[in-house]
């Protein structure tokens, strides 16, 4: 006698629900952890990140630098939040649906563009802070294990959603045979 699907799925949407939560939560966290991270940063230490000999932090440089340095993560956390809407359909037992395959695609482009936006950010604020240096203008990229991790990341859930989505096609296509 075949497994019955209602347990699978019960367990499913109760999970959903809560991981819609806490895409949500954690999107909001992420915002405000980066910001106080980089609004309490000393001078020296973002010049020890930049790997740079000296910069210029002034005020309207620290504000530009922090804006820019905000961009990946407002990235990252619009993606938390397109996750969630796909967390959202699975809690409600919409697995293969548009809007549950959406958010999941979504989501690994925003984690992918977040490395792109990520090391375009860094060479540009390295040279806006560096740039009436006595060493002259510096050039900084942050390329790290984390940005190739979420690489990684994104491009399954790519995958994934894209095998949902095929998944939903065939199920339709042999509906409508029978």
């Amino acid at each position: 006698m075949p497994p019955s699907i209602a347990t699978p799925l019960h367990t499913v949407t109760r999970w959903s629900r809560i991981t819609a939560d806490l895409c949500l939560v954690l999107a909001v966290v992420f915002l405000m952890a980066s910001l106080y991270q980089w609004l309490s940063i000393s001078p020296g230490a973002l010049r020890a990140k930049l790997d740079v000999p000296s910069i210029h932090w002034d005020s309207p440089r620290r504000m530009i630098s922090i804006g820019l340095l905000m961009a990946p993560v407002a990235v990252v956390s619009l993606g938390l939040i397109r996750l969630r809407a796909s967390f959202q359909c699975f809690a409600a037992g919409d697995l293969f649906t548009p809007k549950a395959v959406g958010g999941l695609r979504d989501f690994a482009a925003a984690g992918a563009a977040s490395v792109g936006v990520s090391a375009l950010v860094w060479p540009v604020i390295a040279a806006l802070l560096t740039f009436d240096q006595p060493g002259g203008v510096q050039l900084a990229v942050n390329v790290g294990t984390g940005s190739l991790t979420i690489l990684l990341i994104s491009g399954v859930t790519w995958i994934f959603a894209h095998v949902l989505r095929l998944g939903a096609v065939l199920a339709e296509e042999n509906a409508a045979f029978v």
